[in-house]
């Protein structure tokens, strides 16, 4: 292609974008599969980027003990079974561990069979659809540059002053190429749109692949379930005490009802000092305990359940109740037992301090 043929080919990209030109358009049947190859498309790449996901996260290889990839779950039942050989052959949980993780082995085979009919179904399928979309992609594109080129040679032949046979040759090649490329394209899109037959028969038989596959892990572990070694878990469950911190599912979500708390008992409180902590001089006997002081003594009564205890506590925390001898005036000091005497005949506990005057 030469210089000039480029050229117009601009003038007239340029033209029909700014609406000078003329577009050779296309019929609205064409226009219709046109938007219904878009919408395919977009829908089979997504499906296609999610199937890839799908069967490379059941295929993707966990690197075990002894350095060889497995499936997941197939570790999972070698550790079992390799652990279960620890145990005494008439060991309940090493029998246990045994079938389970032999069971966890095969359910691991077949999904490797599972995964390779998903591959060879569903996933080759939607690859197979996704490259006719492109090759659809490629022969509109090739349209397009065709049908440029035959609206450049249609506008020259327009503009020409003079008949010239060469614009006419160009104009009648530029119109083959143009309709051979359509009808390639309109071919192509019925091509796809009839191969919708061969997906859905991919797509049955991906589901016939799923369906076995579930049946096939359900019989393997209902297989185990019938041959379990423990018959009754519940009835050999020693009982057990929980902790404070662990919680059952049940107990969790289902809370037990609250039992209305236990009255506390009453509270034994330590009564006030009396004006007798008092010292004859007018000072406060010092108190460590915190106690106050007040006119007269409250007057207790003896019980025989906490006589001690009262009594107890009450000399040992407050040592500072015993008087000690000041010197005073004779005088003061008869006055300070005048005024005691009265509260030393009404006191039951007189008799504790007769000796200290």
């Amino acid at each position: 292609m030469n210089v000039n043929k480029k050229l117009g080919r601009f003038k007239q990209w340029a033209g029909e974008k700014m609406g000078g030109e003329i577009k050779t358009g296309v019929s609205d049947e064409f226009k219709a599969l046109e938007v219904e190859m878009g919408l395919r498309h977009e829908g089979m790449d997504r499906m296609q980027r999610s199937m890839t996901v799908y069967v490379k996260s059941l295929s993707k290889r966990a690197e075990g003990d002894d350095r060889e990839k497995t499936l997941p779950g197939g570790h999972l039942g070698s550790t079992m079974v390799s652990h279960s050989e620890d145990f005494e052959p008439e060991s309940e949980f090493g029998n246990c561990l045994s079938s389970l993780g032999r069971a966890n082995e095969r359910l691991a085979r077949v999904q490797e069979t599972y995964v390779g009919s998903a591959t060879s179904t569903w996933l080759e399928g939607l690859e197979r659809s996704l490259a006719q979309m492109k090759e659809y992609q490629a022969a509109r594109k090739k349209l397009e540059a065709r049908r440029l080129a035959y609206d450049t040679s249609l506008a020259k032949m327009q503009k020409a002053k003079k008949e010239d046979f060469r614009v006419e040759e160009e104009l009648r090649a530029q119109k083959a190429k143009y309709e051979e490329s359509s009808e390639d394209v309109y071919r192509r899109m019925q091509d796809i749109k009839e191969a919708e037959v061969d997906l859905v028969q991919d797509l049955t038989a991906f589901l016939e692949a799923e369906l076995t596959y579930y049946d096939r892990c359900r019989e393997i572990l209902l297989n185990v379930k019938r041959d379990w070694p423990v018959r009754d878990t519940n009835a050999t469950r020693p009982s057990r005490s929980r902790s404070v911190t662990a919680h059952g599912y049940a107990e969790r979500y289902n809370p037990p009802a609250e039992e209305e708390p236990m009255p506390e008992p009453p509270r034994i409180t330590i009564p006030k000092l009396s004006s007798r902590a008092r010292s004859p001089g007018g000072l406060e006997a010092p108190s460590p305990g915190g106690y106050g002081s007040s006119p007269s003594r409250p007057a207790l009564s003896r019980t025989s359940t906490h006589e001690g205890s009262v009594r107890g506590s009450v000399r040992d925390e407050s040592p500072a109740r015993r008087l000690t001898r000041v010197p005073t005036e004779p005088g003061a000091v008869m006055t300070s037992r005048n005024n005691l005497r009265p509260v030393r005949q009404t006191n039951t506990f007189a008799d504790e301090y007769e000796e200290e005057y």
